[in-house]
C-alpha cells in the first residue's frame, strides 16, 4: 500500500509543451480501483464523538438535530465544533463559505433562536438560506417542493429545446429515443423523494411531456381550442403507448418498496418495514436485475419504520416515501404473487399490467385531468 501512494509525479500540458514533473504528497490516482476505498478509510472516523446525526455522501455530508429548546442549539455547535477537530485529524478541511445553515419549520413564529444569530465552523459563520441542494434534490426550509419542480422542468426544458432545435420534425422516432435518454432521466431523478401530491406540480410537470409529445408527428388539436383538460394529451400517450409521469413516479416507489422487502435497498429497513404473513422457503433466481432471497406469499403489508414515525416532528405524511410506499403496498389492488416477485424485471413487468387509478392514494392525491 505504501509504494502504490508513494513516488507519485504529475505533469501538465499548455500549448502542446509539458511542464516540470512535481511530486504527489496527497491524494490518490485518480479513476483509481483503491481510490473510493481509500478515502472512505479517510473520512471513517469523521463521526466518532458527534452527537448529532451525521449523513455522508462521498464528500458531502449533513448534520441534522432536532431542535425544541436553546441547549438543543449549543448542543449542534459543540457537535459541529467536533466535526471540524475529526475533519483535521483526517487530514482534511471544512469549507464554512460552501456550507449552509437551513432551518426546517413550519413555524411563523416563536421558533428557538440561534446562539449569535449563526451556527460555525473554524469560528466563521456558516450562511442561513431558505433551501439548499442535497445531492441534487432541493430542500425548501417548509419542505415545499416548488424550487425542486421548478429546476427540474427548467433543465427538461433546456434539453428539450436542444432536442427540437438540432433534430427537425421528420426525425420524430430519434427525438423519442432523446426525449427518453435526457429529459425524462432529469425528470424521474430521485422522484421517490419529492413525489408531489400538489396538483399544480403534478401539472407543470406533465406539461413537459405534453409539450414534447405535441412536438412530434401526433394527432393535432382542432385550431382555436385549447388542452385545458388534458385530453388530448392522454390521446398522445395512448398513442406512443407511453405512461403519465405521476404513473412512473408511483411505480418508482413500488419498485424501491420491492428492494426494501427483498433485502436489495441499504438500510432500506430504517425507511419502511414490511411484513408477509406466508414466507415460501428462500429461492435463488438468477436474472440480469437482482436476486431474490425472499419471496412474499399472499398480500404484502408495510408501513413506515418506527425510526421515520418517531422522526416526523413536522408530521409530514402526505409526500414522503415510506407513507406514500405504505399506502399503495396496503392497497386491496396490489397483490403480487410469488411469481411477479422472482425478479425485479419480473416485478416491473407485473406493475406494468396494474391500474393506478384504482388505487386509493392515486384518486385522492392525483389531479383528475391526469387520471
Amino acid at each position: 500500500m505504501a509504494d502504490y501512494l508513494r513516488g507519485r509525479t504529475q505533469r501538465v500540458m499548455v500549448g502542446g509543451y509539458y511542464s516540470e514533473y512535481s511530486e504527489v504528497r496527497s491524494g490518490v490516482p485518480q479513476g483509481s480501483v483503491l481510490g473510493p476505498l481509500l478515502f472512505i478509510v479517510a473520512v471513517n472516523k469523521l463521526s466518532v464523538s458527534v452527537r448529532c446525526e451525521l449523513y455522508q455522501y462521498a464528500d458531502d455530508l449533513v448534520a441534522h438535530q432536532v431542535i425544541s429548546k436553546p441547549e438543543d442549539c449549543r448542543a449542534f455547535q459543540e457537535s459541529l465544533d467536533q466535526l471540524g477537530e475529526n475533519c483535521e485529524e483526517a487530514g482534511l478541511s471544512l469549507n464554512p463559505s460552501k456550507s449552509q445553515h437551513v432551518r426546517i419549520s413550519f413555524k411563523r413564529s416563536g421558533s428557538v433562536p440561534v446562539p449569535q444569530g449563526n451556527y460555525s465552523i473554524s469560528d466563521q459563520k456558516i450562511p442561513t438560506k431558505s433551501q439548499t441542494t442535497c445531492l441534487g434534490v432541493v430542500l425548501d426550509r417548509k419542505l415545499n417542493w416548488t424550487a425542486q419542480i421548478d429546476a427540474v422542468t427548467a433543465k427538461c426544458r433546456k434539453r428539450l429545446h436542444a432536442i427540437r432545435s438540432y433534430f427537425p420534425l421528420q426525425l420524430g422516432a430519434a427525438r423519442q429515443l432523446l426525449y427518453i435518454s435526457l429529459v425524462r432521466p432529469v425528470a424521474e431523478y430521485a422522484c421517490s423523494v419529492w413525489n408531489p401530491t400538489n396538483h399544480k406540480h403534478q401539472r407543470q410537470l406533465e406539461q413537459v411531456q405534453k409539450d414534447f409529445l405535441k412536438s412530434i408527428r401526433l394527432s393535432k388539436i382542432p385550431k382555436g381550442q385549447h388542452d385545458g383538460d388534458f385530453s388530448q394529451y392522454r390521446q398522445h400517450l395512448a398513442e406512443v403507448k407511453w405512461d403519465h409521469l405521476w404513473t412512473r413516479r408511483v411505480k418508482a416507489v413500488l419498485v424501491n418498496g420491492f428492494k426494501i422487502w427483498t433485502n436489495g435497498f441499504p438500510d432500506g429497513r430504517l425507511l419502511l418495514n414490511v411484513s408477509r404473513p406466508v414466507q415460501q422457503p428462500p429461492t435463488r433466481a438468477n436474472t440480469r436485475s437482482q436476486t431474490c432471497t425472499g419471496v412474499p406469499e399472499g398480500k404484502v403489508w408495510a408501513q413506515p419504520a418506527t425510526r421515520i414515525k418517531e422522526k416526523d416532528t413536522l408530521n409530514v405524511t402526505s409526500d414522503t416515501f415510506a407513507y406514500v410506499a405504505s399506502a399503495l403496498i396496503n392497497d386491496k389492488n396490489f397483490r403480487p404473487s410469488p411469481a411477479n416477485c422472482q425478479s425485479l424485471a419480473v416485478f416491473k413487468s407485473y406493475l406494468d399490467r396494474l391500474d393506478f387509478q384504482k388505487f386509493s392514494w392515486c384518486s385522492q392525491n392525483v389531479d383528475s385531468c391526469l387520471l
